[in-house]
């Protein structure tokens, strides 16, 4: 469930994130550990160019995590607990 209320929410939006509109299915990718470095990353396998990166929230700030999605050209990026 969706909501502005984190008490009532599944799922949120984090502050000062951008929105998007997607007209075709995209696949996810998981990154591997944390993603807060360049070689959790890259060990996801195939490229995640073009692709939603499911990241684990934890150890490093969320624009850090943004900046590596950002460098491997992300679709989106997903975090989760």
């Amino acid at each position: 469930t969706f909501s502005e209320k984190l008490s009532e929410a599944d799922f949120y939006y984090v502050q000062f994130s951008n929105n998007s509109i997607w007209t075709t299915l995209t696949s996810v990718t998981v990154i591997p550990n944390l993603g807060c470095n360049r070689t959790d990353w890259e060990a996801a396998g195939s490229s995640v160019q073009n692709q939603v990166a499911l990241v684990k929230r934890g150890v490093c700030a969320f624009d850090e995590k943004g900046d590596l999605a950002m460098n491997f050209s992300v679709a989106g990026l997903l975090i989760y607990n």
